[in-house]
């Protein structure tokens, strides 16, 4: 069985990279309850080689069919009170198929997927299914065993095992029939599994199965702007694009830009200073981290001033390489990329 998910896994992995990167938060997904977007089955495209600053036009693909699609408290939908540990649903515009997640500032997870006359339930996941991990970064990486599971009549199930791998493989500006996003990351994911039917308990059948997906994301957006899906299985193979159009984001997203930031001497071997203006004062914690995520030192705790704000610290003990400095406000998070050299 196809399933096509709105987002792709990736959790953060270290490793150096240019210093024009963009990185993606979690706030817009968070945030996200309320937000819409057309969603458009569209033609397949090549795709490009991994890399930095790439710039990928696909606006002369068409739409063939759309719909719009929600994210909505799980509450809104039916039987999503139900579904343990849910944050978010996203109502697909397709009637009774819905997906449900958990989301929080770390990361974002599929619990379980819906539609007529079937349930497909990773509930019982422990943990649930990643899909992102934030920040999220060029070169992030991941690999996972995953296990669906989908009730397709009395007693019989289609039991999906496998392994899903991927990264966040390149970057750059894209151009889609709803217009040109700059700051792109994409996120390639490959998961290769064994489908098996299972009768009674008695397994009567397996196919292997393969679906590889390149999706494109920018910061503060909750849906991905393009996706191409590859898949095989019991001797078929088909290859589909889809992009989304018409996003209007929640009022939680349309947030007014807090934080004017610089970060200087940026390569830096000693002292850093981090300067950080704001058009309203607000509590904040600014916290140095790695890219896979870790806290590595908290910087500042406590109120910064309407107006100018400045923190030093000394990076002369850590390692050479790219880390972020998280800040994190009343109003949202900021991130911003130092380099630290020999």
């Amino acid at each position: 069985m196809k399933q096509l998910y709105f987002f792709a896994a990736a959790s953060v992995a270290t490793g150096l990279a240019a210093n024009a990167q963009p990185i993606i938060q979690a706030d817009a997904f968070v945030n996200s309850v309320g937000t819409t977007a057309m969603s458009h089955v569209s033609q397949p495209v090549e795709m490009s080689a991994p890399g930095p600053d790439q710039v990928w036009d696909f606006s002369a693909i068409t739409s063939t069919a759309a719909t719009e699609a929600e994210y909505k408290l799980p509450s809104d939908l039916p039987g999503g009170d139900q579904v343990e540990g849910a944050t978010h649903a996203l109502d697909t515009g397709n009637e009774g198929q819905y997906q449900f997640y958990s989301i929080d500032q770390s990361s974002m997870e599929i619990l379980s997927l819906t539609a007529p006359g079937q349930v497909i339930s990773e509930v019982n996941y422990d943990p649930a299914r990643l899909l992102l991990s934030f920040p999220l970064s060029y070169n992030a990486s991941y690999s996972q065993p995953f296990q669906r599971v989908t009730e397709v009549g009395p007693e019989v199930f289609n039991i999906e095992i496998g392994t899903i791998t991927g990264n966040v493989d390149a970057y750059g500006t894209l151009t889609t029939p709803a217009g040109t996003f700059n700051d792109v990351l994409r996120v390639r994911i490959a998961a290769e599994s064994t489908l098996y039917t299972v009768l009674m308990g008695d397994t009567i059948g397996n196919i292997p199965f393969s679906d590889i997906q390149h999706q494109f994301f920018t910061s503060g957006i909750p849906f991905p702007l393009y996706t191409l899906q590859e898949v095989e299985g019991a001797g078929q193979s088909s290859s589909n694009g889809f992009y989304s159009s018409q996003i209007t984001l929640s009022a939680d997203d349309q947030i007014v830009k807090l934080l004017d930031c610089k970060v200087y001497p940026n390569p830096s071997k000693a002292e850093v200073n981090i300067e950080v203006n704001l058009n309203e004062s607000t509590e904040a914690d600014i916290q140095l981290m790695g890219l896979d995520g870790r806290v590595i030192k908290s910087l500042f705790h406590g109120h910064l001033i309407h107006g100018r704000n400045n923190v030093r610290f000394d990076v002369s003990g850590l390692s050479p390489g790219i880390y972020l400095l998280n800040i994190r406000t009343t109003r949202g998070t900021h991130a911003e990329r130092l380099v630290v050299v020999e």
